[in-house]
């Protein structure tokens, strides 16, 4: 691919900030040589945009891939405009804060268990990195599903500071910046941003809304991924 073509390309699949789905991808020749090699010359033409998607990790396993050669032509007088690949794609809508998700589908949850933050601060402890880079190879084997990020808090409001509506909103933002951090670190080991979305959740599903012992409180103050698919 002409290096023009391809920041032309990342330009219009990466101006969105909305989930890329891309649907299909098409070859196409003129209607120079044989129909047998047109086809061959259409399939490489295709698999050199397939390898340049993928590295970028754009492409997903249910995109179609269509080899055409010379059929459909777009011009009888300029050849070159018959030369080229097709790219069909969409954006789905990316959910937001407390936005609905209806539009998806559970696929399965992942708890991040061996996520350890500084007390009432969205700072990861560097012990709990070498777990990321897991959790993004286990991620990276999924190339197709859409992952939500969930931060969450320990506290009961029952307890003081009781009624202070400044520390309720202090602890939904630290719920947010948690799941926040967790969807940096993942884009850098190479999740495509795309493909993520992070919201904080205050203490609205805490496991153990009384809790007591250090490891309840621990498993309230969580980070989950729930994999999604889009719903049909």
């Amino acid at each position: 691919m002409d290096p023009r073509e391809q920041q032309k390309l990342l330009a219009v699949l990466n101006n969105n900030k909305n989930i890329l789905q891309i649907k299909s991808i098409s070859g196409y020749t003129d209607s120079v040589g044989t129909i047998q090699d047109n086809l061959l010359l259409a399939q490489k033409r295709n698999e050199t945009v397939i390898d340049f998607l993928k590295q970028r990790n754009l492409l997903t396993d249910t995109c179609n891939i269509f080899t055409y050669g010379e059929e459909n032509s777009v011009s009888l007088d300029s050849l070159s405009l018959n030369r080229r690949v097709e790219i069909l794609y969409s954006f789905i809508k990316m959910p937001t804060g407390g936005s609905d998700t209806s539009k998806f589908k559970i696929v399965r949850q992942l708890v991040l268990e061996n996520l350890y933050f500084r007390a009432n601060e969205p700072i990861l402890e560097p012990s709990s990195l070498p777990y990321l880079d897991q959790v993004a190879d286990l991620l990276k084997k999924d190339t197709s599903d859409i992952f939500e990020i969930k931060g969450h808090v320990n506290w009961n409001p029952l307890l003081p500071p009781v009624g202070d509506p400044g520390y309720k909103i202090k602890m939904e933002q630290l719920s947010s910046d948690r799941a926040h951090v967790i969807f940096d670190i993942l884009a850098d080991k190479g999740i495509p941003p795309a493909r993520m979305f992070w919201k904080g959740m205050g203490n609205t599903e805490m496991i153990y809304p009384n809790a007591s012992t250090d490891e309840e409180k621990r498993k309230n103050m969580r980070v989950e991924i729930i994999i999604l698919k889009p719903a049909q």
